[in-house]
């Protein structure tokens, strides 16, 4: 039976907010810990290539769902290929052929010393006869050959995977993931307010700002619970363009970085971040905040936000 879109979108969120978090704290280290992370990788790929992304991206137009439904899954996929390509020197040093004979070492060679051990015992010992001798001889060879072949078929069905770099690969996968999204649902580079004049254009040489580059641990989730409030109350738009306007109809900037400075007074940013929360959030809402968000302009409406967001559970 096929999936629906949502639970589709929902499990492949979780797998990157998973990924995400193994890739983040992989200590790329040789050793037995590895070889596990290697099979939460081969795990987590397979998810990966198991999901028909640009389907998908039909299904979303053909059922005129949109890609509002993405943008928690589009973060996840950025922020996945910014964790690679920033750890890539990292990833590079994983010893693959060596974690693989490590583990082979570890599954095998400690039971076959055992057995060479006790057919060295079998061949000194004085039994009563020869013919007890032999007996033990044969079934110590049978359990070396046992061991044996048990090993060779481990070879066959690991050997592979222990191998990859599923590193690249799920790099690479994202990309192609991150292509075809874009592709569908193109990301605006501009956003053009009711003067001319007023205009935010993200450089094209200028990083993305990744949520977990500014936000406390888990505490993006909340952000977005008060997006949707905003939404809601006419602030954002479905896309999170900012919409509050003056009488005048120019957007109203103080409104939003009195939004901010209230995340700032609840504690959702890491220290000394002011110039990527300024950048993250001209990106996200497409607007330009320029010097307004300055310390010394945000600190007096440190008390207003709670009147003016009254109903906002920060």
């Amino acid at each position: 039976m096929e999936k629906d879109i949502y639970t589709s979108i929902t499990e492949l969120t979780a797998v990157y907010e998973t990924l995400n978090k193994c890739l983040k704290s992989d200590p790329c280290t040789t050793n037995a810990y590895q070889v596990d992370r290697q099979q939460a990788y081969r795990d987590s790929y397979a998810a990966l290539c198991a999901v028909p992304v640009e389907q998908v991206a039909l299904r979303l137009i053909a059922e005129e769902i949109g890609d509002r439904v993405l943008v928690r899954l589009r973060d996840l996929i950025r922020e996945n290929i910014h964790i690679c390509e920033t750890r890539q020197e990292v990833f590079s040093q994983v010893d693959f052929e060596a974690l693989c004979r490590l583990q082979e070492e570890y599954l095998f060679a400690g039971k076959r010393t055992l057995l060479v051990n006790d057919r060295k015992l079998i061949e000194e010992y004085p039994y009563p006869t020869e013919r007890e001798r032999e007996q033990l001889l044969r079934e110590n060879r049978s359990e070396l050959n046992e061991l044996d072949n048990e090993r060779n078929r481990y070879r066959q069905e690991n050997v592979a995977w222990i191998c990859k770099d599923y590193y690249a690969a799920i790099c690479e996968t994202s990309r192609s993931f991150a292509a075809v999204f874009d592709s569908y649902f193109p990301v605006e580079k501009k956003i053009i307010t009711s003067s001319p004049t007023e205009l935010y254009v993200r450089p094209a040489e200028a990083k993305s700002i990744l949520p977990d580059e500014i936000f406390r641990s888990r505490i993006f989730d909340k952000l977005r619970e008060l997006e949707s409030r905003l939404i809601r109350s006419g602030d954002l738009d479905e896309n999170l363009h900012w919409q509050a306007k003056h009488k005048n109809g120019k957007p109203d900037i103080k409104r939003l970085v009195t939004f901010l400075a209230g995340l700032l007074d609840n504690g959702y940013f890491l220290p000394n971040r002011d110039a990527a929360i300024k950048c993250f959030f001209e990106e996200r809402y497409r607007i330009p905040i320029g010097q307004n968000f300055e310390r010394k302009r945000r600190e007096p409406l440190t008390q207003d936000y709670r009147t003016i967001f009254y109903d906002l559970p920060f």
